[in-house]
């Protein structure tokens, strides 16, 4: 099955013990904003996803249910 930005963001704070308030001081942005994306409310922008990735230390693709893998895997040029 695959997961939902939404629930693959909701894993990884209950993996890092965060709660909203917290990830949105870390994102800097309104614990409401949050929870609507929390939600299905809004679309993340890609800002968001990237810095979520990054705080995470997971890959774009996995937040966003393109790989089952955390980890970037490096292309091959």
């Amino acid at each position: 099955m695959i997961e939902t930005f939404s629930e693959r963001v909701q894993v990884l704070m209950k993996e890092n013990n965060l709660s909203v308030n917290e990830l949105a001081s870390r994102w800097e942005i309104s614990s409401r904003r949050v929870v609507r994306l929390l939600d299905n409310v809004t679309s993340p922008r890609s800002i968001v996803i990237i810095k979520l990735s990054q705080l995470f230390g997971v890959s774009v693709d996995y937040l966003l249910g393109l790989s089952e893998s955390r980890k970037s895997e490096k292309r091959r040029r």
